[in-house]
């Protein structure tokens, strides 16, 4: 089995070349598109800093809540 981080022969639970965990849950690097650890802030492939997607998700989430009032208000007016 090869590790999902470096590619170099890994065991079944931990990379013997890099040292990373090779069952953990990872995700890919927007940068270089390569395999990081999701646990991690920054890449340990090119070590750029990993930003969180939820920030923008939580504005739409909000967006979307005010819109189906709105919607919901517009509704119960003009019935």
């Amino acid at each position: 089995m090869n590790c999902p981080y470096c590619g170099k022969p890994a065991s079944q639970t931990q990379c013997l070349h890099c040292g990373q965990d090779t069952k953990a849950p990872r995700r890919v690097c927007r940068s270089c598109k390569k395999m990081t650890p999701q646990n991690v802030d920054h890449c340990i492939q090119c070590d750029r800093p990993i930003k969180s997607d939820l920030p923008w998700k939580i504005v739409i989430i909000i967006a979307m809540f005010f819109l189906a009032f709105a919607l919901s208000f517009l509704v119960a007016i003009f019935r």
